[in-house]
């Protein structure tokens, strides 16, 4: 005599996966843009939310920004370092930094942890991207981003040249990720967690299409 099929006292298992998918993305930290509008043309820069510039100013396009060779990303501002070093340290620690960047030399982006210690480096494409007399096949505003799971508490936007040959607009950073609730004693690590989760589903599906028990 077969029995009919019921649902009731069974777990929902698409709803525990995506709850755990939830729980475990909400982990990142969303990120941060400073996009230097609202600025004069020529303002010194010091603290904007939790970064920290040096010796970093403002040119908005149509005063001392030439914005036929270097239009900003957004808006009107963009900054620079009349030394072309762009320095700027952070309250916390970073995961990832970066920015949009048009330039006349090659301009590296340097990341260094909570001791200085120089964590990685990137390196822009082109020798210059700049609008009118950039490299062939460059565009302004490339963006250049540094990542480190260790954290990341300063970078460095620099040429090695006497400037300014270059300049960013929407620095753009996400703090390090924090650890999260945790799997709680006894469960696995969310990756063999959301595993077994998805063998569930796989297993309550093929149940369902064959009927149930009889």
């Amino acid at each position: 005599m077969s029995r009919k099929f019921s649902s009731v006292g069974l777990i929902d298992t698409r709803g525990a996966v995506l709850g755990a998918i939830l729980l475990f993305a909400s982990v990142a930290a969303p990120a941060t843009v400073i996009n230097f509008e609202g600025l004069s043309d020529s303002d010194m820069i010091g603290r904007i939310g939790a970064a920290e510039f040096t010796d970093t100013y403002v040119a908005s396009a149509g005063s001392s920004l030439n914005d036929l060779e270097f239009p900003p990303n957004s808006g009107i501002n963009v900054v620079y370092n009349p030394d072309d070093m762009i320095n700027v340290r952070f309250d916390d620690l970073m995961e990832k930094v970066g920015a949009f960047v048009t330039y006349t030399s090659p301009v590296f982006l340097q990341a260094f942890d909570d001791n200085g210690v120089l964590v990685t480096t990137v390196v822009s494409l082109y020798f210059a991207n700049t609008a009118l007399t950039g490299d062939p096949g460059a565009a302004p505003n490339e963006y250049l981003e540094v990542s480190a799971l260790s954290g990341i508490r300063s970078v460095l936007f620099s040429t090695g040249l006497l400037g300014p040959t270059f300049v960013i607009d929407d620095l753009t950073f996400e703090a390090l990720a924090g650890p999260g609730p945790g799997p709680g004693p006894g469960l696995p690590e969310p990756p063999t967690a959301l595993l077994i989760l998805l063998g569930l589903v796989v297993a309550r599906d093929r149940f369902m299409k064959r009927g149930g028990p009889k």
